[in-house]
């Protein structure tokens, strides 16, 4: 099932998500290492770990932390990330549309400037008509009368697949 069917892209992901100690941490990370390798960004920061700052957009009786509390399976989220925690004029921010249907997560994102970022926030209507995914993100937020309600902040150990090494 297409939940924007305004956008080209119909990019199906399955994304499982555990709570773990910090002991089952460490195991499933010894586990992965032979087959995953730590990403760029880890790999460029003095900490081997990067900053992921999220904007969570929601309506004002929190009816989307209501659905993620309740584990409901078909959900819609909205998003605006930073990786900087002073974002300037030349700093980019990713826009993310991630639709849930079961366990199967369909997700859109479109790179804005930080310029683009603060005129949304003051009027609500993006510069660039043009990009579809933020067209969309610009109707959801309207159709469900959204605002930013909270931002979510951790310092990520990013890895990617090394099956993809050689090709």
């Amino acid at each position: 099932m297409v939940l924007f069917p305004k956008l080209i892209s119909h990019d199906w992901r399955f994304e499982y998500k555990y709570r773990l100690t910090y002991q089952q941490y460490h195991r499933v990370r010894s586990a992965i290492l032979p087959y995953m390798k730590k990403d760029q960004y880890t790999l460029a920061s003095p900490l081997k770990r990067y900053l992921v700052r999220s904007l969570y957009f929601d309506s004002h009786n929190l009816k989307n932390y209501e659905e993620k509390v309740n584990g409901d399976s078909d959900r819609v989220k909205l998003r605006i990330r930073s990786y900087s925690d002073t974002p300037t004029k030349g700093t980019r921010l990713r826009t993310a549309l991630k639709a849930r249907k079961g366990i199967a997560t369909e997700k859109h994102n479109s790179w804005i400037e930080y310029n683009s970022y603060q005129k949304f926030m003051s009027t609500w209507h993006w510069p660039d008509q043009t990009d579809v995914v933020l067209a969309e993100f610009e109707r959801y937020i309207h159709l469900k009368t959204m605002r930013p309600k909270i931002i979510v902040e951790y310092l990520r150990e990013g890895y990617s697949t090394r099956s993809r090494e050689n090709i």
